[in-house]
């Protein structure tokens, strides 16, 4: 297990919690998820490849518990990642440049419950600590804590945009809802 977390360029608030972001946010994760090819060329299932824990993302920054079967798979996790949320969180803002500032870091959590635990609590507070929130449920950006208190997934969007690009070469009119599916983070 890992924390990964990554600020974005200046510190801006690219981030600022709402609806679509959220979907935006969530849809790029769970891509990031399903899509990360498996080391062998044999097989086009991830198959536990990554698992993600928990997740908080405040205006500027974001934090994530994930494990991943090797450290290629988690580069080609947030090399999709950071990509597609680039992409998408710039086209939502109008926002020419790169998201984020630099390299992720990803800091290695033992596998003692204990320090796995500490870093938990760590990603739940997040909202909570800097007094944003009372309680890290009344985060109104991406947050895990609701939908591990429900056990359900967190739900988001994801645009196929190659599919769109090419739909909209034959029809100038082609809808982006039409190429738009629910993404799940589980």
């Amino acid at each position: 297990m890992v924390e990964i977390t990554q600020r974005t360029i200046q510190g801006r608030f690219l981030f600022r919690p709402c609806p679509r972001l959220n979907q935006i946010v969530v849809g790029c994760l769970a891509k990031a998820q399903t899509t990360t090819a498996a080391l062998s060329p044999q097989t086009t299932q991830l198959s536990g490849a990554v698992k993600v824990h928990a997740v908080a993302v405040l205006s500027n920054h974001f934090h994530r518990l994930a494990s991943f079967e090797t450290v290629e798979h988690m580069a080609r996790f947030m090399n999709h990642l950071k990509t597609n949320l680039s992409k998408e969180v710039g086209r939502l803002h109008d926002w020419p440049g790169p998201l984020f500032a630099g390299r992720y870091t990803s800091t290695p959590i033992s596998d003692e419950p204990e320090a796995q635990v500490a870093r938990l609590r760590y990603v739940l507070s997040q909202g909570a600590k800097e007094g944003l929130v009372l309680s890290p449920r009344d985060w109104p950006g991406v947050h895990c804590a609701e939908a591990l208190i429900n056990g359900e997934p967190l739900r988001g969007l994801w645009v196929d945009r190659a599919r769109l690009l090419a739909a909209r070469q034959a029809d100038k009119d082609a809808k982006e809802r039409d190429f738009t599916t629910e993404g799940l983070l589980s």
